[in-house]
């Protein structure tokens, strides 16, 4: 993946991925789309992501493939892992 991280174990990596996003474009919209969700024990969903964000002046559109990993706590689930797969 391009992007990948165990929360809370790895927030800082997923916060500096970030961080150089917007330092790159600014801005940028992201819209989550097809999910496919699997709930047990611990939940699994993979989504398509699309990004829009202005590069250098041009608009620029990509999907990727983002997957989630949640786990009950208590009553809730909390994220545990989020994958963010390369450009299709």
């Amino acid at each position: 993946p391009e992007v990948s991280g165990k929360i809370p174990g790895q927030r800082k990596k997923l916060a500096l991925a970030a961080a150089g996003i917007l330092q790159r474009y600014g801005s940028l919209d992201v819209s989550l789309s097809d999910f496919e969700i699997e709930v047990g024990d611990i939940a699994r969903a993979r989504a398509v992501a699309t990004v829009t964000a202005s590069d250098g002046g041009q608009l620029r559109r990509d999907n990727r493939t983002v997957r989630f990993e949640l786990e009950r706590d208590g009553g809730d689930f909390r994220v545990t892992d989020v994958r963010v797969g390369a450009v299709e």
